[in-house]
């Protein structure tokens, strides 16, 4: 899992003395490894978030029109009745 990964890999640093080093420099290390990774994880999960929705839609299209053998019609007006405003 991601959480797991980033702190093995953050524990790892403090072991190799990485987050000594920064330390030294004048860096705060949680402001610049933590943080950088909690933006790039929300910018990454935004759009594939956005992706599965949409091919979660496609795939139910696909499946009610193609395999059931139901209307483009039918399905279109059943999920748009049932989809929230």
């Amino acid at each position: 899992t991601f959480g797991a990964g980033v702190t093995a890999q953050l524990g790892a640093m403090r072991i190799n003395e990485e987050i000594d080093a920064l330390e030294s420099m004048g860096i705060r290390p949680v402001e610049y490894l933590v943080s950088t990774r909690i933006v790039a994880g929300m910018i990454a999960i935004t759009p594939l978030y956005s992706i599965a929705v949409i091919l979660s839609f496609v795939a139910s299209q696909f499946t009610t029109v193609v395999l059931f053998g139901q209307s483009g019609g039918l399905y279109d007006h059943y999920f748009n009745t049932f989809l929230n405003p």
